[in-house]
């Protein structure tokens, strides 16, 4: 396989210590050191890269470096712009995509608290209506219980009355049963006698019909 040419190429000249380096046909003059200063007529690595950057520099403005190297030189300012330009495009594309679908999600979002929020909003609403209902039938049974606290209390004077006008009646119905009996055994008259024992008899059903009726009233009293 036959070795890859150089595009650099060494021209000796007889009557000149230099060196004629020819790039891709565009002859440049430097200074190489003489053989004589290097051992075995060869250079070193760094002398040679030194001359190289200083042709590269006094070439790079050479048109026929320029048109042959046209393909390897850097992309013109425009087609950097385009290429920046279509990449940020890219970017901005993928950012508004990004950007549409956290919007989509939060809106997603932002409906489903709308409608939890209108759940129990409604929930809270039933129950708060419930408890309202609660608390006035609540305040209608306090009310209920305060006139029958009241009731109560005016049944209790009445029977009180009751009572001690019941005992009231009894003692007077006995205190004519007892005038009535120590009348019969002090009378000494025969023909007011039987008058005396039939009132002494009918005060006697009088008084127990009195104790009758006082001993009803008691036990539905006490009920």
């Amino acid at each position: 396989m036959a070795a890859r040419r150089s595009p650099f190429r060494c021209i000796p000249m007889r009557m000149s210590p230099y060196r004629i380096l020819e790039v891709h046909g565009h002859a440049s003059k430097t200074i190489l050191p003489n053989k004589e200063n290097n051992r075995n007529g060869e250079y070193t690595a760094e002398q040679l890269l030194s001359q190289l950057d200083a042709i590269v520099k006094s070439t790079e403005k050479s048109p026929v470096v320029l048109e042959r190297g046209k393909f390897i030189l850097p992309l013109p300012e425009s087609e950097k712009n385009s290429e920046c330009r279509n990449d940020l495009l890219a970017s901005l594309t993928s950012f508004k995509a990004k950007i549409t679908d956290i919007e989509q999600q939060q809106e997603e979002l932002m409906r489903e608290a709308e409608i939890e929020q209108a759940l129990l909003g409604g929930e809270w609403r039933a129950q708060n209506e419930k408890l309202t209902s609660d608390e006035n039938k609540l305040s209608a049974l306090r009310e209920k219980v305060q006139n029958c606290d009241k009731e109560m209390d005016i049944c209790a004077v009445k029977q009180a009355e009751r009572q001690a006008h019941s005992r009231k009646v009894l003692e007077q119905q006995q205190a004519i049963l007892n005038t009535l009996e120590l009348q019969l055994q002090n009378n000494k008259d025969e023909d007011l006698r039987p008058d005396l024992v039939e009132a002494l008899r009918q005060q006697q059903e009088l008084l127990d019909a009195e104790k009758k009726d006082q001993n009803k009233s008691n036990l539905l009293e006490e009920r």
